[in-house]
This record gives structure tokens, C-alpha cells and sequence, in this order.
């Protein structure tokens, strides 16, 4: 189950909260909250304003930031902003902060996996297969997926239905 709030802190900010505990239920949720975040980018953003959709994964903090974007706009402008956080992402988070110094590999190799199969693993399950290629017959965009807020880590991912 996942909840929409708007942010108290920054206006066009959205919070998107899932209490899933568990990577299986979490992979439940993801569908939804896709169809969420599309939805509410198109509320707040018109299509001919946005060309790339990012994904900023906060991995030792336990949330991604999802926000669309257009070449033209500032690397500080992110609207909306949608953050996404679940008791799972949370718990991943509290893991490593318990670790005295976190490898690589256990900061961001299958906590990365876990993030990345949320994100991108679910986005062909109905209904948000259906809200990705509604927006994307009325324009096209790029997903893309980043550490933090790190453009050199920045890759393009593939929607492919």
C-alpha cells in the first residue's frame, strides 16, 4: 500500500511513501506508484516542457528522487520533485549506516539491484505500463538513472514494451 503527500518543505514537492517491508511487496507497489509519478509530473508539468526523466538513487538514505527535465533547464531545477521512500528502501538504509565503513559492494552493489528492480523492473506491469505509453504517444523522453545527484554516473535507461 503507497501514499501520495504533498511536501511541506519546498512547493511542486510530492512524497510518494510505500509501507512495503518486504522486496516482494515492495514490487507489488512499484506499478502504482509509476502511474503516480507520471501522473503527477503531467499535472504539474506540461509534455512540450520536459524531455528526460530522472531518477536520483539515494541508496545509503533510502529514497529516490524522480523529477522530469529539459535540456534548457538549470541543473537546481527539479519539478516537480518526487521523492520516493518505502519501510524497505528505510531498512536497506539503516543496514548500512550500522556498517563501520560499507565496501562498494555492500553500499551499492545489491542494494543497487534492489533500487534498480523497483525502479525499472516494474514499469511494464499494469497500470503503469499503460500511463508510460499514454505520455509517450503524446511525446517522446529519455529515462535516465544517477548515484545521488552524481551526473557522472548518469546512464540512460531503455523503456522497452
Amino acid at each position: 500500500m503507497f501514499a501520495i503527500e504533498k511536501d511541506t518543505h519546498a512547493s511542486s514537492s510530492y512524497i510518494i511513501r510505500s509501507d512495503a517491508k518486504t522486496e516482494s511487496a515492495l514490487m507489488l507497489d512499484m506499478p502504482g506508484i509509476w502511474k503516480s509519478l507520471l501522473d503527477l509530473v503531467e499535472q504539474c508539468r506540461p509534455a512540450r516542457d520536459w524531455s528526460r526523466l530522472y531518477f536520483e538513487m539515494w541508496i545509503t538514505d533510502g529514497y529516490t528522487i524522480a523529477y522530469p527535465h529539459n535540456r534548457s533547464d538549470s541543473s537546481a531545477a527539479k519539478r516537480p520533485e518526487i521523492t520516493i521512500r518505502s519501510t524497505f528502501f528505510d531498512d536497506l538504509a539503516a543496514i548500512l549506516s550500522q556498517m563501520d565503513q560499507p565496501t562498494y559492494d555492500e553500499k551499492y552493489g545489491l542494494h543497487a539491484v534492489y533500487y534498480s528492480q523497483a525502479i525499472y523492473g516494474t514499469y511494464r506491469k499494469q497500470p503503469a505500463i499503460s500511463a508510460v505509453k499514454a505520455l509517450r504517444s503524446q511525446h517522446d523522453f529519455t529515462v535516465f538513472k544517477m548515484d545521488e545527484d552524481d551526473t557522472e554516473t548518469m546512464s540512460k535507461v531503455e523503456l522497452i514494451y
